[in-house]
């Protein structure tokens, strides 16, 4: 009794702590992505805040790296392919784009319920896949169902960026004021927003859904279970997922630094007029 009560104790302690986790986690995100967006605050502390979530993004990434070098050194792991290589980071610079896409140029635009709705909708190639690249059980009943809820989850997938754009409202594309002079009308400077050149000619059309199914690639692996067999083509998914899997610890050891580059280099595309770190810092020194 005794055990199965400690059992039990254990199970709820870390369903809370999971729970409190996660509640944390993302209200933070959102705290530092409406921080970036409040133009209001002023250019100096947009950048701070960017640079704050540049490192929130790329903390993991630096376990990832010790935790990858550490089981390379004392561990008999085998090592990747070229090809091995070149897929991992492909993939790895998809997401980290579409990652930034989404905290750099998609959160810091929308309200708070929004970009939680989003939050909630990361999950669409894993739905595609789930829906047509994954094996089905050999009785009926149970392929109809399982067909069924995969349907209904693409659809919930889908649904939160057409309800997010159907709904969209956001200081970030309006386009700037302008006066006229002599007949000619003449834009000027928006104090309310830093991002009106970034969105003058966009209405985050395209930027929700790719940041979305940019994101999501990243679980492939996970929801692929058929080979490719098309005609005269033939992708062996399967032995390839496998060859990936035996050398994912020695190609982490480069993916892992490779997205801290390529975070920070996509930090600059996408934030309008970004500083370099140490000159957003430096009012805080003075």
């Amino acid at each position: 009794v005794a055990a199965k009560t400690v059992k039990v104790l254990a199970y709820i302690f870390i369903f809370i702590a999971v729970l409190v986790s996660v509640v944390v986690s993302k209200v933070s995100l959102l705290l530092m992505t409406q921080a970036i967006g409040n133009a209001n605050l002023g250019v100096d502390n947009r950048d701070r805040w960017v640079f704050l979530l540049i490192g929130a993004v790329c903390l993991p990434y630096v376990v990832i790296f010790i935790e990858s070098s550490v089981k390379a050194l004392f561990g008999n792991l085998s090592g990747p392919s070229i090809l091995n290589v070149i897929w991992v980071l492909v993939i790895e610079t998809v997401h980290s784009f579409g990652l930034c896409l989404f905290l750099f140029r998609v959160l810091p635009c929308l309200d708070t319920v929004r970009g939680l709705l989003l939050m909630n909708a990361l999950c669409t190639v894993p739905a595609i896949l789930r829906l047509f690249a994954t094996k089905r059980s050999d009785d009926l009943k149970k392929k109809i169902a399982t067909i069924v809820l995969d349907v209904l989850a693409l659809l919930m997938q889908l649904s939160a960026f057409i309800v997010v754009l159907a709904s969209m409202k956001s200081e970030c594309i309006k386009s700037p004021p302008s006066i006229k002079d002599g007949g000619t009308r003449i834009r000027i400077s928006q104090v309310e927003t830093v991002w009106y050149n970034t969105y003058l000619l966009s209405d985050m059309s395209w930027e929700i859904p790719l940041s979305l199914l940019l994101v999501s690639v990243k679980w492939w692996e996970n929801f692929w279970d058929k080979d490719i067999n098309i005609g005269c083509l033939y992708v062996p998914v399967k032995l390839y997922k496998d060859a990936i899997h035996r050398c994912r610890v020695k190609c982490y050891i480069l993916a892992s630094l490779w997205k801290i580059g390529v975070t920070f280099g996509f930090a600059y595309l996408l934030v309008p007029n970004l500083q370099m770190m140490h000159n957003a810092f430096n009012p805080i020194s003075n």
